[in-house]
């Protein structure tokens, strides 16, 4: 219930402060759980994706985040819930699985920190965290990317890309060789996502 009024005041809010424009967005319409795989830019990220996507999404956010009082409070009531991106985090990895098994949407930002001015991912920031999740649930993985950090007062643009199935993993050894091969699809996913012209614009 929560979600849902956070979501609604955000949504109407949004119309006026930070319009956010979705293109893909009907990637989005599907049952089941799945990962929702995007690009960290800023701490507006998170209200853009609740904003476009109409099921509630499930973040796991940074474990530094929750040493704010209000913070913590507002993260707890929207059912995200704390990883630690600087060690292994095994309560965060059970969370993620009961997320998934659960049928409910992850939210994973894979480089695990904000990357303010670089929209465009690079294969190296990329942590393994998500690969992992989607290997051990077997769920999908929704690319998607900001072509800009998300700021007030100025529309937002974010990108769906295809969904990234793991079906050929089916009963294959979940090694570090299939982790790699994974996180290198998620790569490929939300590059891919990302149009040209903004990639040409930060590459050059």
């Amino acid at each position: 219930m929560f979600y849902k009024i956070m979501k609604a005041v955000i949504t109407a809010i949004s119309y006026i402060i930070m319009p956010v424009r979705v293109y893909g967005k009907e990637r989005l319409a599907r049952e089941g759980g799945y990962i929702l795989a995007c690009n960290h830019l800023t701490m507006l990220d998170i209200p853009a994706l609740v904003i476009a996507n109409e099921r509630c999404i499930r973040f796991m956010a940074k474990a530094v985040l929750y040493k704010n009082g209000i913070i913590k409070w507002i993260f707890d009531k929207m059912g995200a819930f704390p990883v630690d991106t600087e060690n292994v985090d095994f309560k965060a990895v059970r969370n993620a699985l009961k997320v998934i098994k659960s049928k409910e949407v992850l939210g994973i930002f894979p480089q695990g920190t904000r990357m303010k001015g670089r929209p465009v991912v690079k294969r190296e920031d990329l942590l393994s965290g998500a690969a992992f999740v989607a290997l051990q649930t077997g769920a999908d993985i929704i690319p998607c990317v900001f072509e800009g950090d998300p700021k007030l007062f100025r529309v937002c643009r974010l990108h769906i890309g295809d969904p990234i199935s793991l079906a050929e993993y089916k009963g294959v050894k979940k090694d570090r060789k299939a982790l790699e091969e994974v996180s290198d699809k998620i790569y490929k996913g939300m590059s891919d996502a990302m149009p040209q012209r903004i990639k040409d614009k930060y590459q050059a």
